[in-house]
Formats: C-alpha cells, sequence, structure tokens
C-alpha cells in the first residue's frame, strides 16, 4: 500500500514560515554558532561585515539579538523535527489499523442468502448491508423467475435448488424475509428437510440496543430501534420489529412476531407462532399461550391461552382457533 503524503510544516507548528531573509539569516548565524564555534559578539561583527544590518538606521546586529535569533530558530526547528515525526509515526499506525480492519472485515465475509423477496426482505437486506459482515449473493424465491432483479440484487433460484445452491454459491447461512409466521416456519421446515444442516443466521440492526444476558435465536431478526432489556431470551426465527420494546426478564418462544412500537412490560412469556400487532402494549408479569393473534394497538393485562385472536383496550377474545395453524 503506497501513499502519497504532502505535509506543510507551518500547519503541524502552528507558526508561519520564516521569511527568505530570516531563514538566510538563522542559517548563517547557527553555521557560524555550530561550525565555526564563534560567540555572540563575534557573530555579530562578521555579520555586520558580510552586509547584515539592524531595521533601525542600518545598524550592526547586536549580540543579544544574535542570541535571541539563534535560540528561537532552535526551537522553532525542533518543534518543525517532532512535529513531522509524530504525524508519519501516526499515518503509519493508522494504516496498519487500518488493514487489519478491512483484512477482518472482508477476508471473513460469510455468503448469505436471502429466502423470499416480500417488502419484509428489503428491511433484511437493509440490516444485511448495515451489518457489514455478509456478502448477499442473491434472493431465493420459488414464486419468482430466476434472474429477475430485486432490490439491487438477482433471484438465483427457488426453494428446491437450495442443496445446488449452496454449492454454486458457495453460501454459508441464510435468513427468511417474509413478516407471516406461518409461511416463514413452512419455509424453514422445507430447507431443513432438503438440508438439514443448513445455518440460518439471526441479524440483528445496528441502530438497537441489547442489553447485558440477552439470548437471540437463530434466525430471528432485531430491528432499528429495538430495545431488550437484560435476561430476556428470544426464540428462534422471530421478528422484533422497529421501535419495540421488550423488558428484562421476557421469553419469547419460536416463530413469534413483535410489531412496530409494541412494548411488553418485564417478565412477559409469549408462546410459540404468536403475532402481537402494532402499537400494543403488554403489562408485566403476563403470559400469553401459542398460536395467538393480537390485533393492534391492544393492552394486554390478563394471561392469553392458546389458539386466540383478539384485540382492545383491554385485550378481549374475539376468536378461537380450531387448531395451532392459522
Amino acid at each position: 500500500m503506497t501513499f502519497t503524503i504532502c505535509i506543510k510544516t507551518s500547519t503541524l507548528t502552528k507558526t508561519t514560515h520564516y521569511t527568505g531573509y530570516q531563514q538566510k539569516l538563522f542559517d548563517e548565524v547557527k553555521r557560524l554558532k555550530e561550525v565555526e564555534g564563534l560567540g555572540y559578539r563575534r557573530i555579530s561583527y562578521v555579520l555586520y561585515d558580510k552586509g547584515y544590518r539592524g531595521i533601525r538606521k542600518n545598524s550592526i546586529l547586536r549580540h543579544n539579538y544574535i542570541y535571541s535569533i539563534y535560540q528561537k530558530g532552535k526551537v522553532r526547528e525542533k518543534r518543525i523535527n517532532r512535529k513531522f515525526k509524530t504525524v508519519v509515526k501516526d499515518i503509519m499506525i493508522y494504516e496498519s489499523l487500518w488493514f487489519s480492519i478491512f483484512k477482518e472485515i472482508y477476508f471473513n465475509m460469510k455468503n448469505i442468502v436471502v429466502l423470499g423477496s416480500s417488502g419484509h426482505s428489503k428491511v433484511i437486506i437493509d440490516i444485511i448491508e448495515k451489518i457489514g459482515k455478509y456478502n448477499i449473493v442473491g434472493i431465493i424465491d420459488k414464486n419468482q423467475e430466476k434472474g429477475k432483479d430485486f432490490f439491487d440484487y438477482k433471484i438465483i433460484g427457488h426453494d428446491e435448488n437450495i442443496i445446488e445452491l449452496t454449492k454454486e454459491y458457495d453460501i454459508e447461512c441464510g435468513i427468511v424475509g417474509v413478516g407471516d409466521n406461518l409461511i416463514r416456519k413452512n419455509i424453514v421446515n422445507y430447507i431443513k428437510h432438503l438440508k438439514p444442516d443448513f445455518k440460518f443466521t439471526s441479524l440483528i440492526h445496528p441502530n438497537s440496543s441489547i442489553a447485558k444476558k440477552v439470548v437471540v435465536g437463530e434466525g430471528t431478526v432485531v430491528m432499528s430501534g429495538v430495545s431488550v432489556n437484560s435476561d430476556s431470551k428470544i426464540g428462534n426465527q422471530c421478528i422484533i420489529n422497529t421501535n419495540s420494546s421488550v423488558d428484562h426478564d421476557c421469553i419469547i418462544g419460536d416463530y413469534v412476531s413483535i410489531s412496530p412500537n409494541s412494548c411488553l412490560g418485564g417478565n412477559v412469556n409469549i408462546g410459540n407462532n404468536s403475532f402481537i400487532g402494532l402499537g400494543t402494549n403488554i403489562i408485566n408479569n403476563i403470559n400469553i399461550g401459542n398460536n395467538n393473534i393480537i390485533g393492534s394497538s391492544s393492552l394486554v393485562i390478563r394471561d392469553i391461552k392458546n389458539n386466540i385472536f383478539g384485540y382492545g383496550v383491554p385485550f378481549k377474545e374475539r376468536k378461537k382457533w380450531n387448531t395451532g395453524n392459522y
């Protein structure tokens, strides 16, 4: 790696350059002092003979003025040398540090594939790009034509081609870009059936806040503005959506979707396959079962059993599912 560096010493030392006359005078004083070994009085006479004069009335340069020129010039010279060396050293350090960071990021990036080409996939892609740890090789979607463009990436194949695509693109992990819990679950199960060792990665947006001892499961996405407080556990393949809040000691099951601006108090438990609608508030110590849908802007103040659809302030049950799949 090569750098071309232009350094202005007056900028480094915060002093102005000498004029040509001043620099010439200092160089001569320095030579007479350090090379010839003359004293300041003797130097003043030598300089007079060489045509150097004081500002006032064309007078001789007095010995105390010669002393001042020499001492100030040496200080200035020392400052220039010291600052210049420090800056060059720093540049070398930063170059080495930059290269180490570049090597760590670039050569250790993992090839990732996004499964699904929905609006949710766009948010997923944006998170991946912001994290900067993955190289998106393309999109897999059984409902889209291969080669079609989607959000600056190509559709590279369909779900049933996962084994061949993994080899062709050296895919190391994937993430499902589908918001619907049941569809997301079906995609994961199908991919795992075809390729049991396929790894789904979790994604955490850089602008989210994840506290101490939080566990985030495989394939889960934590979006921008999310706050997850201490000792909470989030299951596999969940969506913790924009600006939602999960307080301390919460337990969230697998395939759960927490919609934007929802708020969970401390010690809330949410079962598998449940959906929490936009702007819903759940007070502390509430248990919500499996396969539930809680409508937008609800206020949950009592426990909810399994297979329930409802909404309201406070939440009221509107329908009970006959099966666990909705």
